[in-house]
């Protein structure tokens, strides 16, 4: 670690992983809600006739879709969110650059700050997604959106901060902060 940072990010890597923990376990214990309910329901007294579609004509699981989409969304977004929003990646306009009065420490709060916010609007994206993909389960009964929605809840996971990665992470917005600096 080239940065002295531990008094700045261990309460806000705490939060972090009780974001990221909470908003995976709520996903869980939907997930089995859901699942439960799908799974354990009776079928239907009169089933469709052999070779009719098992969704009524004119009513498609468009929540499923949906959620398809906003996993495909959150996914895409991962990779452009970080480099739009942390400061010391922007133009030289950006709130960093050249300002010779702003302490290092007070750039790593910032930083931090930004590394939170990012990591927020990802994972809630992401539990958004799962949501709806299994909201798509128990109101169609959407099987086939059941995996896609185990994939989210990994993805949702993949954001679990590591005090390692953040402080790497760190190094490099502060090393490009101050050769912005000079």
């Amino acid at each position: 670690m080239k940065g002295n940072y531990e008094a700045l990010i261990h309460p806000r890597i705490m939060v972090m992983r009780i974001i990221v923990i909470a908003l995976f376990l709520g996903v869980v214990a939907f997930a089995g809600v859901a699942s439960m309910l799908h799974f354990t329901k009776e079928p239907p007294r009169n089933p469709p006739a052999a070779g009719a579609p098992a969704q009524p004509d004119g009513e498609l699981p468009i929540v499923g879709y949906l959620g398809v989409f906003a996993l495909a969304m959150a996914v895409a977004v991962r990779f452009f969110l970080p480099q739009i929003m942390t400061p010391a990646l922007g133009p030289p306009g950006s709130i960093f650059a050249g300002d010779a009065a702003v302490e290092e420490s007070m750039v790593v709060e910032r930083l931090i700050a930004f590394y939170q916010t990012q990591l927020i609007i990802l994972a809630a994206m992401t539990e958004g997604a799962a949501f709806m993909l299994l909201v798509s389960l128990q109101a169609f009964d959407t099987t086939w959106t059941l995996p896609i929605a185990g994939f989210a809840m990994l993805w949702l996971f993949s954001y679990f901060p590591s005090y390692d990665g953040l402080v790497s992470w760190l190094d490099d917005q502060v090393l490009m902060w101050r050769m912005r600096k000079e």
